[in-house]
């Protein structure tokens, strides 16, 4: 009797069942924790830079990549713990754009992109940006890295964010550049 309730219709709708319910964990978990996205082009990169009021932290990974996979979870964790910056993921091929103006270099990787005020009242640059990859293939040292980077900056409050503009074309390197910084 079991044999023939599970193999029919049976089966294919508890398997569907459970897709849906597995399919609705993975979306509230996204939703409950709003500081992190998953970058699929770079119009979504382009407006994080211009509403994320301090940092952004992108976690820079690639498909082939096992280390990508196998640490990814711990800069989820990273995230959590730092909710006053903006984090985003990013699969290097989805969205080479985004991979090519963080200027990454390796999977996984994990770039600070400091966008607010400094301490003393100035902006951030690009030049202020730091990225973080793996020192000889020792991927659990690259959380902890970038942890340590990630405190070592400082921020003034205050910046009216609706004053930010957009990112302009730097013809020099084939990125973005800040609206206040010029060459």
């Amino acid at each position: 009797f079991w044999l023939k309730c599970w193999s029919g219709k049976f089966a294919r709708l508890h398997c569907c069942v459970l897709v849906i319910a597995v399919m609705a964990f993975r979306l509230s978990r996204r939703l409950l924790q709003n500081n992190l996205h998953v970058l699929k082009d770079a119009a979504t990169y382009e407006q994080l830079k211009m509403t994320s009021p301090k940092m952004l932290v992108g976690w820079f990974s690639a498909h082939f990549s096992s280390a990508s996979k196998m640490y990814e979870s711990q800069f989820d964790a990273m995230a959590k713990s730092y909710p006053q910056y903006t984090f985003f993921k990013c699969d290097v091929d989805s969205a080479p754009t985004v991979a090519y103006d963080a200027e990454v270099d390796d999977a996984p990787m994990v770039v600070m992109m400091p966008v607010g005020l400094k301490e003393d009242g100035t902006h951030y640059d690009k030049s202020d940006w730091q990225m973080v990859k793996a020192p000889t293939c020792k991927y659990d040292k690259l959380i902890p890295d970038a942890k340590a980077v990630i405190d070592g900056y400082k921020f003034k409050g205050g910046e009216d964010l609706s004053a930010r503009g957009p990112w302009k074309f730097d013809p020099l390197t084939g990125g973005t550049l800040p609206p206040h910084q010029t060459y």
